[in-house]
C-alpha cells in the first residue's frame, strides 16, 4: 500500500511537471493530432508524448513512427499607434518541414519509449513591412520638428510626414528530445518516469533603411536633410546672437547721446560734432535698419 501512494503521488508531480510548457507548447506532435485535435487519452504510438502512461495498454513488441506536417500561417499585427502610417502589419509563417518520430517496446508490465519533436516554434516568420516596434519611433520624428514651422524664413520647415523601408524575419525552434519507462501496476493504473531535453535556436534579423521625411510637401533623406537643417538653424542662431549684440551696442550708445542732450540732433549732426565716431554713427546705423528702420528713416 505504501509502494502504491507513493506512485500516485510521483504520477500527480509529473502531471504537474507537464503543464509547464505554458501556452507556447506546441500541440500538434503528431499527425493524428490533426485529425482528432486531442491526443491527451491516446495508446497509439504517440502517446510518447500525449499519454505515456498509456503506452502499456499497447500489444507487445518494438514500434517506430515519423511523422512530418508542412504548415503555413498568416500573422497578423494591427497596432493602434496614433502617429503610424499604417499600423497592419502581415507576416507569413512558414514550416515546410515538421517531423516528429516515437518509438517504443513493450514487454508484458513494462513500455520503454522516446520521442523527439519541435515542442516549440518550429518554423519562420516574415514581416516584410517590419513591425510597430520598427517604425514607432520613426513617427515621433514629424511632432519632434514641429516647431521649426515657427522660424523665420526660408527656415520655416513643415515636416509633416515620414517614410521608410522596414523589414523582419524571424525563425525559432525548441527541440523536444525525451526517453522514459512506463510500468503497469494494474488495469487501470500505470505510471511513467522520464526526461526531457529542449535545446533551442532563434535566429532574428531585420532593417530600417530609406528613412525620409516630407518636408514641405517634398520627399527629403531624413539623414541628409536632418544634418543641412542643423547647419542652418545654426547659423541662424549666430546670426541672432550677433544682431543682439549690435542691438544691445546700439542702445547703449542712444542713450548716451539722449542723456547728453543730442536728442534732436541727426546722427551726422553728432559725428561732426565729434560726440560720435564714424564707427559708432554706422554701428548705430545698422542696429536701427536690424529694427526695421530703412536708410531714409535714419539721418
Amino acid at each position: 500500500m505504501k509502494k502504491f501512494a507513493v506512485l500516485i503521488t510521483g504520477t500527480l508531480l509529473l502531471m504537474n511537471a507537464a503543464f509547464a510548457g505554458g501556452i507556447l507548447t506546441n500541440t500538434n506532435q503528431s499527425a493524428q493530432f490533426v485529425r482528432m485535435l486531442s491526443r491527451n487519452a491516446s495508446t497509439d504510438l504517440d502517446a510518447v508524448y500525449f499519454n505515456p502512461a498509456g503506452l502499456t495498454q499497447m500489444k507487445n513488441g518494438f514500434y517506430f513512427g515519423l511523422h512530418n506536417q508542412t504548415i503555413t500561417q498568416t500573422k497578423k499585427v494591427d497596432s493602434k499607434f496614433p502617429w503610424l502610417n499604417d499600423g497592419y502589419y502581415e507576416g507569413n509563417i512558414k514550416v515546410p518541414v515538421f517531423p516528429s518520430a516515437f518509438a517504443v517496446y513493450k514487454l508484458d508490465n513494462w513500455a520503454f519509449s522516446a520521442g523527439f519533436g519541435p515542442n516549440g516554434g518550429g518554423g519562420s516568420a516574415t514581416f516584410e513591412r517590419g513591425l510597430p516596434s520598427f517604425e514607432i519611433p520613426l513617427t515621433k520624428l514629424v511632432p519632434g520638428l514641429a516647431g521649426l514651422k515657427q522660424l523665420p524664413a526660408p527656415l520655416n520647415y513643415n515636416v509633416s510626414g515620414y517614410d521608410a523601408d522596414l523589414s523582419f524575419d524571424g525563425s525559432s525552434v525548441f527541440w523536444g528530445i525525451q526517453v522514459g519507462a512506463t510500468y503497469k501496476v494494474n488495469k487501470v493504473v500505470s505510471g511513467y518516469l522520464g526526461v526531457r531535453y529542449l535545446p533551442s535556436t532563434n535566429t532574428y534579423s531585420g532593417y530600417i533603411h530609406n528613412i525620409q521625411l516630407n518636408v514641405n510637401g517634398q520627399m527629403q533623406p531624413a539623414k541628409d536633410w536632418l544634418g543641412n537643417a542643423a547647419l542652418n538653424i545654426a547659423g541662424l542662431a549666430t546670426q541672432a546672437s550677433q544682431a543682439a549684440t549690435l542691438l544691445n551696442g546700439t542702445a547703449t550708445k542712444l542713450q548716451q547721446v539722449v542723456d547728453g542732450g543730442g536728442g534732436s540732433l541727426t546722427l551726422a549732426q553728432l559725428q561732426g560734432m565729434g560726440s560720435i565716431t564714424e564707427a559708432e554713427r554706422l554701428q548705430i546705423e545698422g542696429g536701427l535698419k536690424t529694427l526695421g528702420y530703412t536708410s531714409g528713416q535714419i539721418s
